[in-house]
């Protein structure tokens, strides 16, 4: 109430129900479904941002830089709206598949997200190297890319935090805005403690007033 946001939760199906892109297509039609209720919740459908952690990381990051592409859109309703993202704020997400999987010699952390990888896409990196690059965000940021904040902890022993770096780095390269907080001595998902969540929904308040500066805040 404070920022007259309008906060919705969505869901999405996990790997073990579907293969990509079909949580990345559940992403993109909660998108189009906000923007259909719009005029019955006073929904500014121009302003749409999306945050998520870790898998959700990944998705929001997915969905910046998949705008407007079909086959990523899926058909499960509210087909007259767009799915498009005008913030996108993910943390301690994976953006580059390639990096991991090519790395000489993985680590324990590096092999558990192969194994996830292997299971999001349903095929091995050797039998389906493309599927890998398609599903990374880091190979996809394009001139349609919204401003991206990127969170994430500099001890998280599940992602690499150097994914961030990396995905910053070349989002500015592309010409898009975008800002990079790495918090000092924070794991994976280390804003789910109060005061850590507290300290995470200023740094968004901020990056999200700086871009949508009509805002009342």
């Amino acid at each position: 109430l404070k920022h007259d946001f309008f906060a919705v939760s969505i869901n999405y199906r996990y790997s073990s129900e579907v293969k990509f892109p079909g949580a990345l297509q559940d992403v993109k039609c909660a998108v189009r479904w906000v923007r259909s209720k719009a005029k019955e919740y006073n929904i500014d459908a121009e302003k749409i941002v999306l945050a998520g952690c870790s898998a959700g990381g990944h998705l929001v990051t997915m969905a910046a830089v998949t705008q407007d592409e079909a086959e990523y859109e899926g058909d499960a309703g509210n087909g007259g709206y767009s799915s498009r993202v005008n913030i996108a704020v993910p943390l301690c997400g994976v953006y580059d598949f390639m990096e991991i999987v090519e790395t000489e010699q993985p680590s324990q952390n590096n092999l558990t997200l192969i194994g996830y990888f292997n299971e999001l896409l349903g095929e091995s990196y050797e039998s389906m190297p493309e599927k890998y690059i398609a599903a990374s965000p880091i190979k996809r940021i394009g001139r349609n890319t919204p401003p991206v904040l990127l969170l994430h902890g500099d001890r998280d022993e599940g992602v690499p935090y150097a994914q961030a770096v990396e995905m910053h780095k070349k989002l500015l390269e592309r010409g898009v805005v975008s800002e990079l907080e790495i918090y000092e001595g924070k794991d994976h998902g280390w804003l789910f403690r109060p005061a850590d969540f507290l300290n995470v929904l200023a740094r968004m308040e901020q990056f999200i007033s700086k871009n949508f500066k009509d805002l009342r805040f």
